[in-house]
């Protein structure tokens, strides 16, 4: 494990985080075993309570970048 500087002082372990962008096209959404609900959200309200800082910090640059493609 080594410190993150990115994570909020969080202790990581070496990983990748994967972050797709998708289009809701149709079917119902199931949780998997890992979950307890699914849910769709827009980029302008996400959920407040996002588990990991290091995916709260991949959203915040996410929304970022699709602020700026509109101010273009």
């Amino acid at each position: 494990m080594r410190y993150c500087p990115h994570c909020a002082g969080d202790l990581v372990e070496n990983g990748i985080l994967i972050i797709f962008r998708a289009k809701i096209c149709g079917g119902s959404p199931r949780p998997g075993s890992d979950a307890q609900e699914v849910a769709f959200f827009p980029a302008t309200a996400l959920p407040e309570d996002i588990a990991f800082d290091h995916h709260r910090q991949a959203l915040r640059e996410w929304r970022g970048s699709l602020e700026d493609q509109r101010g273009r």
